[in-house]
């Protein structure tokens, strides 16, 4: 009798990866059923390190990305089989960031390590976004992808790229935050924690509280953090943890 044999990639969270290279891995596919079934607006999701976070967010942004072509990555899932959430499918712009490795040894150096990672992420979107902006828009992207802004700048970045792809695309931008929390549970008990925390406040209550240009925002890290906390300005915001029967499965 022969061995079955799987063919297991521990190293990538790039779900397009996985399945190019016939990698086996559990099918969570129909996560992406609750998530356009889901009436919450925000969504954090944490989970202990290693869940797979990573790997599920991967593969939301290959569902929804309206610059993908994505059915052919999709095909034998399960999600292949539910046609009303097929409409959804390359129907969005997805604005996709992660947090990890954004930290320094103190504010200071935190913030110039913000300033690097998210003027990366502007840079990634330039092309499809710039022919849209007005000229006090395209001075203000030149201020983040340069690396120059300050912090009122960047604490406003968020806000402004989603406003811009919803500009460009004229649809909801669907918004996924990766280890969202990674900065602030690297800077507990360093200099300037505080400034990191007040910072962060700002930075996702602009971006996320009432805004209309936002379909769906997803944010997953370790963290279970209290509303009164760095959400004190949200009131939207559903957490779902590891005890919940949301997202559970």
């Amino acid at each position: 009798m022969g061995v079955m044999k799987y063919n297991f990639n521990f190293g990538t969270s790039n779900f397009k990866k996985l399945i190019e290279n016939n990698n086996s891995f559990v099918d969570k596919s129909l996560f992406i059923k609750e998530v356009i079934n889901e009436s919450s607006d925000v969504i954090l999701i944490p989970r202990p390190r290693r869940f797979g976070k990573s790997l599920n967010f991967s593969m939301l942004r290959y569902f929804f990305d309206i610059k993908e072509e994505s059915r052919e990555l999709f095909e034998g899932l399960k999600i292949s089989k539910e046609q009303e959430c097929l409409k959804h499918m390359n129907n969005y712009p997805v604005l996709d960031i992660t947090l990890k490795d954004s930290s320094g040894d103190s504010w200071k150096e935190t913030q110039d390590v913000l300033k690097l990672k998210i003027g990366k992420i502007y840079e990634r979107f330039r092309e499809s976004v710039w022919e849209c902006l007005s000229e006090n828009q395209r001075e203000f992207y030149a201020e983040i992808e340069g690396r120059k802004a300050d912090i009122p700048y960047l604490q406003e970045s968020l806000l402004s790229l989603i406003e811009y792809l919803n500009k460009r695309y004229n649809k909801k931008v669907i918004v996924l935050i990766d280890e969202y929390d990674a900065v602030i549970t690297d800077m507990y008990g360093k200099e300037g924690f505080e400034k990191c925390i007040n910072f962060f406040k700002r930075f996702y209550g602009n971006a996320l509280k009432g805004n209309n240009a936002v379909h769906k925002a997803l944010m997953t890290g370790i963290m279970r953090v209290a509303k009164e906390g760095i959400f004190s300005g949200l009131n939207n915001v559903m957490v779902c943890g590891v005890t919940d029967r949301e997202f559970g499965s």
